[in-house]
């Protein structure tokens, strides 16, 4: 079976397990190497969403350092970690952990608009 369908087939069969109420319709997965300032900016990007019925998975793609701990106290937010494997990789982990039928990637922006984020916001 190709590694598309066995991802969808897998998902199909988690869904129909999973009662509705409880089934998030959208999962935003965000792999993170060494986020540093962006996964702050990642988490309230998502939490800040008027729709509730969301997920967040966040891959750990091997830090160096334990972003983990400081990840609100929220049922909607799940953290997997893996040895690093590059973004793609790290997505893909994600993928196969969501819970939704639409999946979301939040992905950093250029430094550039970084630095214009944090000159804003002082």
């Amino acid at each position: 079976m190709a590694p598309i369908a066995l991802l969808q087939s897998q998902r199909e069969r988690r869904t129909k397990l999973e009662p509705e109420s409880d089934t998030p319709q959208v999962s935003v997965v965000i792999a993170a190497f060494n986020p540093g300032l962006y996964l702050e900016l990642a988490v309230r990007s998502v939490m800040a969403q008027t729709f509730e019925k969301w997920e967040m998975i966040m891959v750990d793609d091997g830090s160096r350092e334990d972003f983990r701990a400081g990840l609100p106290d929220d049922s909607r937010i799940r953290s997997i970690r893996q040895e690093n494997q590059g973004a793609a990789g790290a997505r893909n982990l994600g993928i196969m952990h969501a819970r939704a039928k639409l999946i979301a990637f939040w992905i950093p922006m250029t430094c550039g608009l970084k630095k214009s984020w944090r000159d804003k916001s002082r």
